[in-house]
C-alpha cells in the first residue's frame, strides 16, 4: 500500500482487479529490428511490468501478454475515485548492419559493425488516467 493512503479510512479506500492485455503493435515503418513494452502503475500490488523483446515481422509486432494486478483506489471526499495513472513506454531495438558513422552520428571514433544494437526509447506510448 502506498504511503499516503494510510491515513484514509478504509471506508474509502477500494481495491480493484485489472487485468492488461498488450496484443500487438502494428504499422511499424521498419522492416527489421526488435519492440518491447514496458509499463508502470501507481498505487497497485504490482506496479511495474515488460515483455519480451519481439521481431518485426509484416510491420507489426506481436506479444498476446496478460498482466493482473490489483489497484488500490481512493475515494475522495467529494465522492469520486481519485485516479491512477498508468505509463506505458515503446521501446525500439535497431540492428545495424551496414552503417556509416556519419549516418548514426557516432562520436565515439569508431566505425559500427556488422550486429551492433542501438536502443531507442520512445516517448511514452498512453499515459492516462484509469477511473
Amino acid at each position: 500500500m502506498h504511503l499516503t493512503h494510510i491515513f484514509v479510512p478504509k471506508n474509502r479506500r477500494v481495491d480493484f482487479e485489472l487485468h492488461i492485455r498488450v496484443h500487438d503493435l502494428t504499422s511499424i515503418p521498419l522492416v527489421t529490428g526488435f519492440y518491447s513494452i514496458k509499463w508502470r502503475l501507481k498505487h497497485a500490488s504490482v506496479t511495474y511490468g515488460a515483455t519480451n523483446r519481439a521481431p518485426i515481422k509484416n510491420h507489426a509486432v506481436q506479444w498476446d501478454v496478460n498482466f493482473d494486478s490489483i489497484v488500490h483506489l481512493v475515494i475522495g471526499k467529494d465522492g469520486l475515485l481519485q485516479p491512477c495513472e498508468l505509463r506505458v513506454d515503446v521501446i525500439q531495438v535497431s540492428k545495424i548492419v551496414w552503417a556509416k558513422e556519419r549516418d548514426c552520428g557516432i562520436s565515439s571514433g569508431r566505425r559500427p559493425k556488422r550486429g551492433d544494437l542501438i536502443d531507442h526509447q520512445a516517448t511514452t506510448f498512453v499515459d492516462s488516467a484509469l477511473r
